[in-house]
């Protein structure tokens, strides 16, 4: 789900936040496969 909706039109052009995603290494290597890479990380704590 995550994967289809940061590939559409509107998220490409005007970009997008994930909150508390991805949580497991195993998320971050699934986006990272489909050539989805955040441009920053906030780590709150």
């Amino acid at each position: 789900i995550v994967k289809a909706r940061l590939s559409r039109q509107d998220a490409k052009e005007k970009g997008w936040l994930l909150d508390g995603y991805p949580r497991t290494l195993a998320q971050a290597q699934s986006l990272e496969s489909s050539s989805i890479h955040p441009d920053a990380f906030l780590l709150l704590d």
